[in-house]
């Protein structure tokens, strides 16, 4: 009997891996997402400290294009604003399971149209 107990735990801890490694929202804290510049940062700077976004370089790179798209907006420049994170989307989608996860690739490109709908 307690050989099933501990084959039944084993198989309870392969499925809930199974579903954290599958949906990695379950498996973190939800992390709210506005749709602004600052949220979208707050975001690079969440996944980057996850291991989900590699490099220094990248994340520098995405860190800079989002700052300038807040100076633009700042400034009023609401469409350059916009071209600078539709900047961001091209270099996610060029970095996708590069380095950055495809999951945050897609997480964060989303975040970013929605950032500039926003605009």
């Amino acid at each position: 009997m307690a050989r099933l107990q501990k084959l039944l735990m084993q198989i309870a801890v392969i499925a809930v891996l199974t579903l954290a490694y599958t949906s990695p929202a379950l498996a973190q804290d939800e992390m709210e997402c506005p749709p602004t510049i600052e949220g979208l940062k707050e975001c690079i700077d969440h996944h980057y400290s996850q291991g989900d976004i590699s490099g220094q370089g990248t994340y520098n790179s995405l860190m800079a294009k989002a700052d300038a798209a807040q100076a633009a907006a700042d400034r009023g420049q609401t469409d350059t604003a916009g071209n600078i994170l539709n900047a961001f989307i091209n270099q996610v989608n060029a970095q996708n399971s590069n380095k950055i996860t495809p999951e945050v690739a897609a997480h964060i490109t989303h975040h970013a149209q929605m950032t500039i709908e926003e605009l």
